[in-house]
């Protein structure tokens, strides 16, 4: 079994993954139990996992990352040509994008950039609504989904990432690598991908994120600094040791 949604979104967010929660609960109480091994993705849901269920074969193995893959994505052509801050997430009031909106208003008139949002969602004429109100419309690019965002990250100056809640962020550990730096809110889970470099806000903190966004922007060597401490710590994400953990569980499973 593989367990890889955070149980506890559904306090706030009762369909964050699309299906209400007793499908998840009513096939967790079902299937799990007789599971060999159930894989997490990371501790946060490993634990919230424990606390419904009475199972040793609970394990943790991060996503790993295609990093030869990656690399070769990089170099595909992105459609904004002035600097931009980017974000990745669905549309969805889980990901906090409103508080991006309001915080990149209040710095717009300070630095060049644009903000750049790759995913699609339930938000989406909501998140344009809100532009249009906040007067950053003509600095905005809602550029859908793209499947190999890669390029995007590499040239942007920022990831924001305001999330309210997370189980894996998938997009935050790409953004990490491909050297984007990172800014986020402490979700719940955060510091399983994200060390506090001083690019961490509270949760719904407009203010701060709008300072973070604007320090970065304005001081290179700090941003520079924060890309290249961040690059390290998502080495240890390489796909190749995610394999190399499943097939150790995997063997000692059927030997």
């Amino acid at each position: 079994m593989s367990c890889r949604v955070s149980l506890n979104h559904y306090q706030n967010f009762p369909k964050t993954h699309l299906l209400p929660p007793e499908f998840y609960y009513d096939n967790i109480a079902h299937y799990y139990p007789s599971a060999d091994a159930i894989i997490c993705v990371n501790r946060l849901i490993a634990s919230e996992l424990r606390q419904r269920l009475d199972h040793a074969g609970i394990h943790v193995i991060y996503t790993g990352l295609d990093f030869a893959g990656i690399e070769l994505y990089k170099q595909q052509p992105v459609e904004i040509t002035q600097p931009f801050l980017l974000n990745c997430s669905r549309l969805h009031p889980q990901k906090g994008l409103p508080v991006l909106f309001k915080a990149f208003a209040r710095i717009a008139g300070q630095v060049p950039h644009d903000l750049a949002i790759i995913g699609d969602g339930p938000q989406r004429q909501e998140l344009i609504e809100l532009a249009n109100a906040l007067g950053i419309s003509q600095r905005l690019h809602l550029l859908g989904k793209l499947n190999e965002p890669y390029a995007y990250l590499s040239v942007a100056d920022l990831f924001v990432f305001p999330s309210l809640n997370e189980g894996f962020s998938n997009a935050v550990l790409e953004a990490l690598y491909c050297g984007a730096g990172v800014i986020a809110s402490r979700y719940t889970g955060h510091e399983e991908i994200l060390k506090d470099y001083g690019n961490l806000v509270a949760i719904n903190d407009v203010e701060a994120l709008a300072a973070k966004m604007l320090h970065f922007l304005t001081d290179t060597p700090a941003l520079a600094r924060l890309k290249n401490q961040q690059k390290r710590d998502a080495g240890g994400f390489d796909v190749k040791n995610t394999c190399a953990q499943y097939q150790s569980l995997l063997a000692s499973l059927y030997q």
